[in-house]
């Protein structure tokens, strides 16, 4: 299932939560107004009349927090690296950059790019990419999470207690090792032409 998916269904689900006990609550509203003020019940019923509204309220806020921390949902990221002042970088471009990095490691065929702001002072990076078959999955994932972090850290140098974390997922083997072969003759320089014999006129001592 793709993360993307996941997270509309987990709003999603958040949502209708929050419907749920809305309607609780003003079910309660209205008997405790039907009740008269003789009623044995109505004392238990305006307790759970305000205990469900406090419910709403708290999943109101919890949809609201899963909501912020859980997408792209800033387009700019600040950069306190400028001594005349911060600099807004494009999380597009940021994004643009990083899968550009990532799919010049060798091993690396294909990398998507999703940039999440948890808290004011947090960067997760989000990586999944396919690999050559035969790749080392371990060693490629912690060499492409030095490559991401080095390369959002020049674009993008954050203040004091900022934290960058990066997240690595490994999706599926795409494209095949390149052979033994292959590789020497792309470490390799251009052959010299094959030796014909001597060309004339041969310049000879006297």
């Amino acid at each position: 299932m793709d993360r993307d998916f996941r997270s509309l269904v987990a709003w999603l689900l958040h949502f209708l939560n929050g419907l749920a006990v809305l309607g609780g609550a003003i079910f309660l509203t209205w008997l405790w107004l039907q009740l008269g003020g003789e009623s044995p019940y109505r004392h238990a019923v305006g307790t759970a009349l305000v205990v469900g509204w406090v419910l709403f309220v708290l999943n109101l806020l919890r949809l609201y927090v899963f909501r912020r921390g859980s997408g792209e949902n800033e387009d700019y990221i600040l950069s306190h690296g400028g001594a005349g002042g911060g600099v807004r970088v494009a999380v597009e471009a940021i994004r643009n950059e990083l899968k550009a990095a990532a799919e010049q490691l060798p091993e690396v065929t294909r990398c998507k790019i999703s940039i999440m702001r948890p808290g004011p002072k947090r960067v997760k990076i989000h990586a999944a990419y396919n690999a050559r078959e035969g790749s080392n999955i371990l060693e490629i994932s912690e060499k492409l999470r030095k490559v991401l972090r080095e390369k959002f850290q020049e674009m993008v140098p954050l203040g004091e207690g900022a934290r960058v974390e990066v997240e690595i997922d490994f999706e599926s083997f795409a494209g095949k090792a390149p052979k033994k072969a292959d590789r020497e003759e792309e470490g390799a320089g251009p052959e010299p032409p094959p030796f014909t014999g001597p060309k004339y006129p041969v310049d000879e001592d006297s």
